[in-house]
This record gives structure tokens, C-alpha cells and sequence, in this order.
């Protein structure tokens, strides 16, 4: 399983409840890419320490701009975006150009 760490935890959903919130500096684990079909969305993660489904709400997944990986769980990362529906083409430099990947070590 792929570790990330949360670098931005602004901005949540208000009807989304505290404890399954994420929080800047924590580090989670990725279970799922999820395939964000609405308009000007991108990927989002399903984590192993939040579950979205027991809160009953519209949310599913949380955007991925808001982690940041590890160098060496980067090709994990790709095999897990390409196993997702729909993504099989999907080029990971758009991940580097949000800043979700990036050259240094972070955590």
C-alpha cells in the first residue's frame, strides 16, 4: 500500500463531519485511484484511515492535489491510477504539473 502525507486540509466540505476530515501533516494510506468525472476535477483517493461511505454524504474520495508521495511509491502510485476505470491512459505528468509528485522527499 502507498503512503502520502496531507499538505493542504483547507477548504473541506462544512457537511462533511470532523473525524473524517483530513488533516494537514498526517500521513495516510491509499487503497483506491478514484476517476473524478465532473467537470475541472481531478483524481481522488480513497484512504485506508478515512472511510467516506459511513458518512452518508456525497463524497467519495478526497482530491489527490492535497497529498504529496514518496520518490520511490511513484510507480505504485501509476499502476494503481491505470487499474482505475477509465484512467488506463492517463499521462502522470499531469500529476507533476499539480504538484502532487515531485523531485524531493517530503516526509
Amino acid at each position: 500500500m502507498i503512503k502520502t502525507l496531507c499538505v493542504n486540509d483547507s477548504n473541506m466540505p462544512e457537511s462533511l463531519e470532523p473525524e473524517l476530515r483530513v488533516k494537514k501533516g498526517k500521513e495516510y494510506t491509499v487503497v483506491a485511484v478514484y476517476n473524478r468525472v465532473q467537470p475541472g476535477a481531478n483524481l481522488g483517493l480513497i484512504l485506508l484511515e478515512l472511510d467516506l461511505e459511513e458518512s452518508n454524504g456525497p463524497y467519495s474520495c478526497f482530491q489527490v492535489n492535497r497529498f504529496r508521495f514518496k520518490q520511490k511509491d511513484i510507480p505504485e502510485l501509476i499502476e494503481l491510477i491505470k487499474a482505475c476505470e477509465g484512467l488506463q491512459d492517463f499521462d502522470p505528468v499531469e500529476l507533476i504539473e499539480e504538484e502532487v509528485l515531485t523531485e524531493e522527499e517530503i516526509f
